[in-house]
């Protein structure tokens, strides 16, 4: 999977992106009331959701993240929940709520240059974790699908380049792999998510165009028949895909014939030829990293990176609200979370 830069919301080169992401968690849990006279239905009990994410500690100069923290939604104020060690970065994470586990995709460099990756099992009941090596090769975006299978996106072994060419399921209790077929005819995956509706997966796929400028299609993976289509996406860059309410294809873009990488527009993508319908300017936000949906609250959060006078990356927690489209940011105390993600 090919991400930008944090000023590039993913990095074209796949292995900077990894030293910058987060993974920041949407995770519903049911509450239970203390009152014992609340007229609310006891079996279907209001749901509340925790908003967690990874980060690097203060004044550390690697950027791999090394805590759990738990973030306000209302205001950004950060919990820490948990050390997370012996992992050397993440580049892709993602909630089972059938097993209250957070499954991560951790990438390091081995003897000769090439990233190699490891799926991280991390057990939020008591913050354990446990990695299994993946046959020395790289993984992308992990996905949670039907029959809540792990499915990921690797590159071929002994492969130069980085796009990854091969849909594959992983055992979640240790990392075994079982193919399941090539994705062909795409230079590249900055971003993916599943529907369960249609049982299909939604990806962005990024390639340069004679300009040297990066445009996007948008690419449906039927997981029935494992079939792919592609639909261009009027020469412009599109980032990080969302399911939104009423199982809406949510998507951020820059505008066209911008030299800024910022998106500046939220947009809806028809799931069955690409072509897109502006739904809400976006302003005075440096990048997204990464976004996620509240189905809860009907809120899409995002992380927005921007560089101090350090030439550090600096993060705040963006609060869209989709009936108003109203956006409020929350500085993150000087330091840079990564990768956020809806967990249902």
């Amino acid at each position: 999977m090919v991400i930008r830069d944090h000023c590039n919301t993913f990095n074209q080169n796949p292995m900077k992106n990894i030293l910058k992401f987060m993974f920041v968690f949407l995770i519903a849990s049911c509450s239970e009331s203390d009152d014992t006279s609340s007229s609310q239905d006891p079996e279907n009990p209001a749901q509340e959701s925790k908003l967690l994410a990874f980060k690097k500690p203060e004044n550390s100069t690697s950027s791999i993240p090394t805590e759990l923290i738990e973030l306000n939604k209302t205001n950004g104020a950060e919990t820490f929940l948990s050390n997370i060690d012996n992992v050397e970065s993440f580049s892709s994470t993602v909630y089972d709520e059938n097993d209250n586990v957070i499954f991560a995709i951790s990438d390091r460099e081995n003897q000769n240059g090439d990233y190699v990756s490891q799926l991280v099992r991390i057990e939020l009941s008591d913050n354990s974790v446990t990695t299994f090596q993946l046959e020395n090769v790289q993984v992308y975006s992990i996905i949670l699908a039907d029959n809540n299978r792990l499915l990921a996106f690797k590159k071929p072994e002994n492969a130069d380049a980085s796009i990854p060419t091969k849909l594959i399921e992983l055992n979640k209790s240790n990392g075994s792999e079982t193919f399941l077929t090539n994705i062909d005819n795409v230079e590249s995956f900055s971003s993916t998510v599943y529907d369960e509706n249609d049982n299909v997966i939604f990806a962005i796929s990024d390639r340069e165009d004679q300009n040297g400028d990066y445009v996007s299609q948008l690419v449906r993976i039927e997981l029935s028949d494992n079939s792919v289509t592609t639909f261009q996406l009027e020469n412009v860059q599109v980032y990080s895909i969302i399911l939104a309410d009423n199982n809406r294809l949510l998507a951020f873009k820059k505008p066209e014939n911008s030299d800024a990488s910022i998106p500046t527009k939220l947009i809806e993508l028809d799931k069955s030829n690409g072509t897109e319908t502006v739904v809400s300017d976006i302003t005075n936000v440096d990048s997204f990293s990464s976004t996620t949906y509240d189905a809860i609250e009907n809120l899409i959060f995002a992380i927005s990176d921007r560089e101090d006078q350090n030439g550090d990356y600096v993060s705040e927690l963006v609060r869209i609200e989709l009936d108003t489209n109203n956006v409020t940011k929350f500085p993150l105390e000087n330091v840079q979370v990564y990768n956020i993600a809806l967990a249902k």
